[in-house]
């Protein structure tokens, strides 16, 4: 578990550094996060955010780098661990620098 949370906090610390983009269709993600970490009862808000971000985001083909790990993760934690890896595997298949940790996380997800 604590590897986990190790994750939890490289995708945030990894999508603060990306926020300040415009390539990237980021959404009402950055609320819905922090709203999310402020009551982490309101998780199906914050999924529904996400979700919605993604939609949005392939719509447009600009999805932004670690948000479909980052729904992945969410899902996981939810208990939804074949969405979890659905979306694990998304990020890996946009994101190829990212194949080894999510590979790691469909690891994961599987036990």
């Amino acid at each position: 578990m604590a590897m986990v949370n190790l994750l939890w906090l490289a995708l945030v610390l990894g999508l603060v550094g990306c926020q300040s983009q415009s390539l990237y269709h980021w959404g009402g993600y950055e609320d819905a996060m922090y709203d999310y970490y402020k009551h982490p009862d309101r998780q199906d808000h914050f999924i529904r955010v996400l979700q919605q971000t993604i939609v949005e985001g392939e719509r447009e083909r600009n999805v932004p780098p670690s948000l479909y790990a980052e729904l992945g993760f969410a899902l996981l934690v939810r208990g939804d661990r074949e969405q979890a890896i659905v979306y694990f595997q998304k990020e890996k298949n946009s994101w190829p620098e990212s194949a080894y940790f999510m590979e790691i996380m469909i690891r994961n997800a599987h036990e």
